[in-house]
């Protein structure tokens, strides 16, 4: 599993997009997931969130993490 921490204002996020379609394509999206995570209140709206996704064309399975709850349980 892969677990990409990502958020949609981060240019370096927009970057490994490709590098996260290549791997995709290689291997199932059953076994891929993603947290958005917030850095201003924008990026907190779910709408936001899937606006961006229909945008980058991201395919497999994103968790909207705006209270870090995710993040801050993998420590």
């Amino acid at each position: 599993m892969l677990l990409d921490f990502w958020t949609y204002c981060c240019i370096n996020c927009m970057h490994i997009l490709p590098e996260l379609h290549k791997l995709e394509q290689a291997w199932p999206i059953t076994s891929w997931s993603s947290a958005s995570i917030r850095r201003s209140s924008a990026e907190q709206d779910t709408q936001n969130i899937r606006a961006a996704i229909q945008r980058y064309k991201i395919e497999h399975p994103v968790i909207n993490d705006s209270h870090h709850e995710l993040w801050n349980s993998l420590a």
